[in-house]
C-alpha cells in the first residue's frame, strides 16, 4: 500500500502505478485502468479490454513464430509501451508474452499487469519497493530481447542462452536478418556498461527495415 497525492487513503501498489502510468498522457500500448474499488477483502481493478484480443502468448501458440515484418510491427509497440513505463519512473518487471494483449483485428499490442512493477528511484537508501534506474533499463531491454526471440524463433528461442546459440542450425535455417541478430545480441548479451536505452533501441537498424 502507498499514499498518492490527491487520495486520502493508502492505495494498493498496482492501483497507484496504474494511476501514475497514464499521467499526464495515456499510452496507446498500455491498458488503461478504468476504475477500482474495494469489496469485502478484495481489491477489484476494472481494466480496458480490447476486443477481439488474446494474450500474445496465446497468439504465438497458434502462429508458432512470426515473419520479421510482423514481429517488427508488434515489437515496436512493445518497446514503446516499455519506454512509456520507464519515462514515468516505473519498471514493469514482467515483460513476457502473457502480459501483452493483442487485438487480432487491428494488431495493436497493449501491456497489462503491473502486479510485479516497481518505482524507479536513484535514492541511495535501499528500498524493496524501488528499482535503481540502470538496473530497470537493463532488465527491461533484456526482457524485450527475449520477447523478440519468442516472436521470431518460437520454441528454439528457449535454447538461446549465449550469442553462440544464435549459430544453432535450426535458428540459422530460419533466414533471419543480420539486423535481427544484432538486435538480439544488443538486448540480451551486451555488457551492462554498454546497454542501450529504450530510445536507442527504437532507433536500431532492425526497426528501419521495410
Amino acid at each position: 500500500m502507498k499514499n498518492k497525492p490527491g487520495h486520502d487513503k493508502p492505495l494498493l501498489r498496482e492501483v497507484a502505478l496504474n494511476l501514475l502510468i497514464h499521467k499526464p498522457e495515456k499510452c496507446s500500448n498500455i491498458v488503461v485502468m478504468l476504475d477500482w474499488f474495494v469489496e469485502d477483502d478484495l481489491h477489484v481493478l476494472i481494466l480496458e479490454y480490447p476486443r477481439p484480443c488474446v494474450t500474445l502468448a496465446a497468439f504465438m501458440k497458434k502462429h508458432i513464430r512470426l515473419r520479421e515484418n510482423k514481429a517488427r510491427y508488434l515489437m515496436r509497440q512493445a518497446v514503446t509501451g516499455a519506454k512509456h513505463c520507464i519515462d514515468h519512473n516505473i519498471c514493469h518487471g514482467d515483460l513476457h508474452s502473457e502480459n501483452f494483449l493483442i487485438n487480432t483485428k487491428t494488431m495493436v499490442l497493449k501491456l497489462i499487469d503491473f502486479g510485479c512493477s516497481l518505482l524507479i528511484s536513484s535514492s541511495s537508501t535501499p528500498d524493496s519497493a524501488c528499482k535503481e534506474p540502470t538496473e530497470a533499463v537493463e532488465q527491461t531491454v533484456y526482457f524485450l530481447g527475449d520477447l523478440l526471440l519468442v516472436m521470431t524463433v518460437g520454441d528454439e528461442g528457449n535454447r538461446v542462452l549465449d550469442p553462440d546459440a544464435l549459430d544453432n542450425p535450426a535458428i540459422k535455417a530460419l533466414g533471419l536478418s543480420k539486423e535481427w541478430r544484432d538486435m538480439i545480441n544488443l538486448c540480451m548479451f551486451t555488457p551492462s556498461a554498454n546497454m542501450p536505452t529504450l530510445e536507442e533501441l527504437l532507433d536500431h537498424e532492425w526497426f528501419k527495415q521495410s
